[in-house]
């Protein structure tokens, strides 16, 4: 896969929420979830959830 493939494909996969990642000698595309820019403010937003 060229760069520019892989750019268009990421930036399709980000519009519809997913993030894509090479493990393994594979593209992989995985559902995002949750962002956070710090711990804190992943525990903070864990605590609320639970």
């Amino acid at each position: 896969m060229n760069r520019l493939t892989l750019a268009k494909l990421k930036k399709i996969a980000a519009e519809q929420g997913y993030i894509v990642q090479f493990e393994g000698g594979y593209y992989k595309i995985f559902q995002k979830v949750y962002f956070f820019p710090s711990m804190q403010q992943s525990h903070e937003i864990l605590v609320i959830l639970s």
